[in-house]
């Protein structure tokens, strides 16, 4: 007999950046105790080959997860509408459950730490992750102990403590409503420590992608926050800043969408009123040249700008600075910096980190200058300028470490600049890597596996500062926030109650009132939860963790998945995983599947007009193709829960 106690509680799931929210009966339930997960030795090799994140492919997914088929594109404008909709139906049905039932009572849940052990990622030091952040904004203005910090998910909104240098931070999401939002970056009024704004929307990911909802400003220290109605079509931005006398500075990428055709360098000279174009005429029109991706604001009053962007292709990459930013137009007040190389030679993005005069910069290869085998989106060249950006010249000689940038700088590249040695940098991409002589070379600082130190790959966010005789750092990168208090030689996480994992999937446990959840998350491995409430997680295997699945007439069966046809599974309730590879290259790097829990059979995507069927699944490793003609490529399964070998799913092309 079927049970439909499951079925209803599946449906009364839904996942908000790194939370889940359902229903228990209040009936207390006893917990199985915490699990071993033991790993064969050929495991913990497939595991230092499972890379982890594929940002484009994860980005892809978001987008034909999201477009409206009739338009063939994501929507923008309707992204704070449909929040505010999803806001509305958790209160609806949390109010028609509490009039219908007297024992329905909601619970968060999700991990707001994570255990690690031999199955999951192989950190150094037993160290905790979070989730994927590119905004860190240290309140040294309003709290000069350096214990308030606010931290922004790329999708998990906005985080703050009051004892970021506990061992245990407090962190708090100042409002749910922003679970959803891609925040890029935070930043301060120095003339007003009460204002502050936070820029929304991941200008890194593929063009496509739903992303932001414009610019939010508070007024009380971050307390509350409300969106600024000048800055609607600002839904995709890399970064914002505050100069010392309150005007604002905003560096966006464009959209598809023409309406919302906006690119290129912002400042307001009325705290988010309005808005002025100051994008330099020479940088030109295009897009690619256009995108402003980073902006620094020296303590010489000068403005940094670096123009130019391309997930692959050659573009113009150029650096620009301003000696009166609060003055400064698209026609008159630019210096075009001399040296770095530019559309003949060809790169995909500069990034920039300064010391008042003395500036540096580095640039992602699209053409390598040498050796020519440097694969595209490496970071190759460090330039320096010591007149305020006017004049630049290539510190190094000899490529730089692959890490910086790992293939990706599109997506990972930071720098920063030690604040009392001009001759020290700091640039992270996969990993940290550190430079004594201007850029010349380069020595890893960061392990995000295995070795010590931990710090968790593809980095976001990177802050170099002296404060109280000690030489303090932070890295925001895809497993959430690090810090260090001697310049990057050991560091500690700050991830204890921070819910920000973005979770591609979710299943519950069929037994009646059981806390088991099993989770895929972005970068972060699959992960089981125990224990009721807001509580730890395990990762169960390391690795991107994908779709997962529970067999509901036998919850010993259990699966996670990799990316593409690469599964976990389990048959023994969790205790142990092994790893199955079907293909390696096939499907989507996000592979959808359901399972059919009657005949233990696995489907998924394959390929155009080919489904994967996995027969036997708990016992066997053995699958066939299912090919038919016009289909395209599936991207979504249902199994029937009212009958066994009955199959709905969806494709691409919006057909059922």
């Amino acid at each position: 007999m079927r049970k439909l106690y499951p079925v209803f509680i599946t449906l009364l799931l839904f996942i908000s950046a790194g939370t889940f929210y359902f229903f228990y009966p209040k009936e207390n339930y006893s917990h199985r105790d915490s699990f071993i997960v033991a790993k064969s030795e050929k495991e913990n090799e497939e595991e230092e080959n499972d890379e982890y994140d594929g940002p484009e492919q994860a980005a892809t997914l978001e987008f034909e997860k999201t477009k409206d088929p009739a338009l063939g594109y994501v929507p923008y404008n309707r992204l704070l509408d449909a929040m505010k909709y999803t806001e509305q139906l958790k209160q609806n049905a949390l109010g028609r459950l509490t009039r219908t039932t007297t024992v329905v009572n909601w619970q968060e849940r999700g991990p707001i730490f994570d255990s690690v052990g031999p199955s999951g990622n192989n950190r150094a030091g037993n160290s905790y992750t979070s989730g994927r952040m590119a905004a860190v904004l240290v309140d040294t203005l309003n709290d000069p102990t350096g214990n308030t910090v606010f931290v922004g998910g790329i999708a998990g909104g906005i985080w703050k403590c009051t004892n970021f240098l506990s061992t245990i931070p407090n962190w708090q999401s100042i409002n749910d409503f922003f679970s959803n939002l891609a925040v890029s970056y935070i930043c301060q009024d120095p003339s007003n420590p009460s204002v502050m704004y936070f820029s929304t929307g991941e200008a890194t990911s593929n063009a496509d992608a739903v992303l932001g909802a414009g610019v939010w400003k508070s007024t009380n220290a971050g307390t509350t926050w409300t969106q600024l109605p000048s800055t609607t079509n600002y839904i995709r931005c890399w970064k914002i800043l505050c100069d010392a006398t309150g005007y604002v500075y905003l560096a966006t990428r464009t959209t598809l969408t023409p309406a919302l055709n906006t690119s290129g360098l912002l400042r307001s000279t009325n705290g988010g009123t309005s808005w002025t174009n100051i994008t330099p005429t020479l940088v030109g029109t295009a897009t690619a040249t256009a995108t402003c991706t980073d902006i620094e604001l020296s303590s010489t009053g000068k403005l940094y700008a670096s123009f130019g962007y391309s997930t692959g292709a050659a573009t113009s990459v150029r650096a620009y600075v301003t000696t009166s930013p609060a003055t400064v137009t698209q026609s008159a007040g630019w210096t075009l910096g001399t040296g770095i190389r530019v559309s003949n030679l060809g790169a995909t993005r500069l990034e920039l980190a300064c010391l008042a005069d003395t500036v540096y910069g580095i640039t992602a290869t699209a053409n390598p200058v040498s050796p020519s085998t440097v694969p595209v989106n490496i970071a190759d060249s460090c330039y320096k300028s010591v007149d305020g950006g006017i004049t630049w010249v290539k510190t190094n000689t000899v490529i730089m470490p692959t890490g910086i940038g790992n293939g990706q700088s599109w997506y990972d590249l930071t720098l920063s600049v030690n604040p009392s040695n001009s001759h020290e940098l700091m640039a992270g991409g996969l990993d940290a890597y550190r430079s004594t002589n201007d850029g010349a070379t380069w020595v890893r600082t960061t392990f995000w596996v295995t070795t010590a130190p931990y710090v968790h790959a593809d980095h976001h966010f990177q802050m170099w500062w002296n404060s109280g005789g000690q030489n303090k750092m932070i890295i925001g990168n895809d497993g959430g926030i690090f810090y260090s208090t001697n310049g990057g030689t050991s560091w500690v996480d700050k991830n204890r109650n921070l819910g920000l994992k973005q979770f591609y999937a979710g299943y519950i446990h069929p037994g009646f009132g059981s806390p088991y959840l099993l989770a895929g998350a972005q970068d972060n491995g699959v992960h089981a939860i125990r224990t009721p409430g807001k509580t730890y997680s395990h990762e169960v295997y390391g690795g991107d963790g994908c779709f997962v699945h529970i067999n509901q007439q036998d919850p010993n069966i259990q699966y996670g998945s990799y990316v593409y046809n690469v599964y976990r599974r389990s048959i023994n309730g969790g205790a142990t995983w092994s790893s199955v590879t079907h293909a390696a290259d096939t499907g989507m790097f996000v592979n959808p599947f359901d399972y059919d829990d009657f005949t233990n059979t696995m489907y998924s995507s394959y390929a155009t007009d080919r489904i994967l069927r996995w027969p036997n699944a708990n016992t066997s490793n053995t699958n066939n193709k299912l090919t038919m003609s016009g289909v395209g490529n599936a991207s979504c399964f249902k199994v029937s829960p009212h009958g066994t070998n009955r199959l709905f799913f969806g494709t691409t092309g919006g057909k059922l």
